[in-house]
């Protein structure tokens, strides 16, 4: 998981409960063990590549662009993405609907 995508968590969380169920979810992620993995140039620019030709969020374009990077399955709810799954033909990936992260048996990378 991206920096940016555990900001998209952490703020997703604050919105809908709290600051604190916020920070509580920060350590649900630190207990199951999930790599996070820093936004960097060469990750920042796969996923601004991903971004300027398909139709998905930014969070989801760092998603996709860690997937690729380390060959792995891509795994979103989120509907814009689902539905460009076809267009992103340059991932090894598998796109499972209304599953997040940590349901899915896949806790790090």
């Amino acid at each position: 998981m991206t920096t940016v995508n555990l900001g998209e968590v952490w703020y997703s969380i604050a919105r809908k409960k709290s600051p604190t169920a916020a920070d509580e979810a920060l350590e649900l992620v630190a207990i199951a063990r999930i790599r996070i993995v820093p936004a960097d140039w060469t990750l920042t620019y796969k996923a601004a590549q991903y971004k300027s030709c398909h139709k998905l969020s930014y969070a989801d374009a760092f998603a996709a662009a860690l997937a690729h990077a380390l060959g792995d399955e891509l795994v979103t709810g989120d509907q814009d993405t689902l539905a460009n799954q076809s267009k992103i033909a340059a991932l090894n990936r598998a796109w499972i609907s209304g599953r997040g992260l940590l349901g899915t048996g896949r806790d790090s990378f």
